[in-house]
């Protein structure tokens, strides 16, 4: 007998690295799962995001399967609703909202409660027929006012929404909760293992009640079992659907896609691929823990999956020019583009001038500084030889060619780029403390970077490893950092 699960997302918003987990789990080994759209709420949801999560989806290798919605069930959830109602287990209640909030925290009973059930059908029918405005009837399930489980105090099935809804239009105005549909849907469907994450566990007891209390009444509904697993968050970051439309409302973000955030588009634009949102998503396991994924291990994941990939590149964003006196012609160095690999490479030309990272250069005296400097005069260019210090004017550093290349008193390498050879570039970097900082340094790559085309992953070395995230107006490539190496 398979396990049949389904991917329940409601599409009012694009995936995240929570739902990451979510699909990792429904979709595991031999189960049977498909995409169930929670769409219950018209105020909020869109066809566009149904695109774009079985967009997500497809990109990270999951098959949608037989796609369906809890609005292809809107009639049997009503008609089930009025068996409810007949029986007794269900009610229209006029209370106003913060009224019924109160009653339910206090275990009151109100007087709808206890009226008859003919005319609390008559009033559903009213609440379907557009009698009522938004928020002056609900229907709310029978169970418990009494119960310790403040879930099951009468909780609302349906409630009243006059907003079009994307895929059924101006049908219906009164739509089902969450907490009456999902075990309700889920039985239509012959779901065998219902998933969901911990904060769920509470409501274990509502899930179960509407089906069995069907069966009871003769609808010949078969239950899913539910197990709940821990939610994943990611240090630093927000997963809240609220909270990411809130970025994006005030202008902190510029979008779903925005590579700060980690939805699936941002990560996608970031430079992550679907193995490493996976791998991400695997590091939580399966336990009912809430899992909080330190940044130090996305990177340590990230630099994995890159280091045997990535070529191999200089680039210097934060320059200072560097000339060296005695190099009359150029010389061309051989450059691997991975290591231990001296087959795969291209050449780079360095020449009398140079640009070098101003951090490689310190005219202060410090005790625990090796690099280039007044004191420690000699460093190592990496594929060139090793250069001595000469002295600075204008804020231009002038060393010697040593032909001392295999000297390993030398403490030090820097990289570098020879001037005729660099281009213009921008580099993007996002603050792993707080993601929604963003710094740009102006510096330079080398020539060979733009030739390699806009799809190629790059290690600048000694930086971190980089991809092209767009050109501006003018044609100057931005670099955004997928993950630093120092």
């Amino acid at each position: 007998m398979p396990t049949i699960t389904r991917f329940p997302p409601e599409p009012n918003g694009y995936l995240h690295i929570g739902h990451c987990k979510s699909l990792l789990i429904n979709y595991g080994e031999e189960n049977l799962c498909h995409l169930r759209l929670d769409d219950t709420n018209p105020s909020t949801e869109r066809e566009l995001f149904v695109n774009e999560i079985i967009c997500d989806m497809s990109w990270l290798g999951y098959d949608p399967g037989v796609i369906t919605y809890t609005s292809d069930y809107f009639d049997k959830l009503f008609d089930f609703a009025c068996v409810l109602i007949k029986n007794g287990y269900a009610y229209v209640d006029f209370s106003a909202p913060d009224v019924i909030k109160e009653e339910r925290r206090n275990g009151t009973e109100n007087i709808y409660r206890s009226m008859c059930p003919d005319t609390h059908l008559m009033e559903f029918e009213n609440m379907k027929n557009k009698k009522y405005a938004c928020g002056e009837a609900v229907l709310r399930l029978k169970i418990d006012m009494s119960n310790n489980n403040y879930t099951l105090r009468d909780p609302i099935a349906y409630r009243i929404n006059y907003s079009p809804h994307f895929k059924t239009g101006e049908t219906w105005c009164i739509y089902p909760s969450y907490d009456y549909s999902h075990g309700i849907v889920d039985a239509l469907e012959n779901v065998t293992t219902s998933y969901c994450t911990e904060e769920f566990y509470i409501r274990r007891d509502l899930y179960y009640w509407s089906v069995t209390t069907l069966n009871s009444l003769g609808c010949a509904l078969s239950p899913a079992n539910v197990h709940e697993f821990g939610k994943l968050t990611v240090e630093n970051n927000t997963l809240s659907k609220r909270n990411i439309k809130k970025l994006i409302d005030d202008g902190e973000v510029s979008g779903y896609d925005d590579p700060r955030l980690l939805t699936v588009r941002g990560m996608r634009n970031r430079g992550y691929t679907p193995e490493i949102i996976k791998d991400i998503a695997k590091c939580s396991g399966l336990g009912k823990v809430k899992t909080v994924v330190s940044m130090k291990l996305v990177h340590h994941l990230l630099i994995a999956h890159y280091n045997p990939i990535a070529i191999r590149c200089f680039a210097v964003i934060n320059p200072i020019k560097c000339v060296i006196t005695n190099l009359d012609e150029e010389k061309i160095c051989n450059h691997p583009h991975i290591p231990n690999k001296p087959e795969f490479c291209h050449t780079t030309t360095i020449n009398k001038e140079i640009y070098i990272e101003n951090d490689d250069f310190k005219l202060e005296h410090d005790d625990d500084y090796y690099r280039l400097s007044p004191i420690n005069k000699m460093v190592r260019l990496k594929f060139y030889d090793i250069v001595k210090y000469e002295g600075i004017v204008d804020n231009v550093v002038y060393v010697s060619a040593c032909n001392l290349k295999k000297d390993k008193s030398v403490k030090s390498t820097i990289h570098w780029l020879s001037v005729n050879h660099a281009v213009p570039a921008k580099f993007v970097f996002i603050d792993s403390e707080n993601p929604l900082i963003k710094n740009i340094h102006a510096g330079f790559v080398e020539s060979y970077v733009l030739e390699c085309g806009d799809d190629y992953v790059f290690e600048f070395e000694r930086i971190g490893y980089f991809k092209l995230l767009h050109k501006d107006e003018i044609g100057v490539p931005h670099y955004l950092c997928i993950v630093y190496l120092k």
